[in-house]
């Protein structure tokens, strides 16, 4: 019985217009889009992982930066330097030992979601 009404109040959210029942309409659809869009977006954990490093660019030269921004466009490239430079342990012409390591500890700290989101995006 409680679905049932349950049923009968969704169907009368979603085909009732009245500007009250529209405004709660509005809402749910877009906590949904949200919801859906903040754990689906691409890229979301490269971004993230982005802004962590970037914190520390006070020890990144311009070039380091540049690199940094380059290499976390997307979570593939991200995973291709953490499995060259941080796994493999070779060496980087394009940064400093020290700021590998940075990056490397940010990719460590958030692997897990970047396996995942590769595995969420493989087509």
């Amino acid at each position: 019985m409680k679905f049932l009404i349950f049923i009968i109040l969704v169907i009368t959210v979603l085909t009732v217009d009245h500007p009250e029942v529209n405004k709660v309409r509005s809402y749910l659809v877009n906590l949904i889009g949200q919801t859906a869009e903040g754990e689906y977006s691409r890229g979301k954990v490269s971004q993230r992982i982005y802004n962590e490093i970037s914190m520390q660019f006070d020890s990144f030269k311009p070039r380091e930066e540049e690199y940094v921004k380059e290499i976390t466009k997307s979570s593939r490239d991200l995973m291709t330097f953490y499995g060259t430079y941080c796994q493999n342990g070779e060496f980087n012409p394009k940064m400093s030992a020290y700021n590998v390591r940075v990056v490397c500890a940010k990719v460590t700290e958030q692997f897990t979601d970047l396996e995942n989101e590769i595995i969420r995006k493989r087509d």
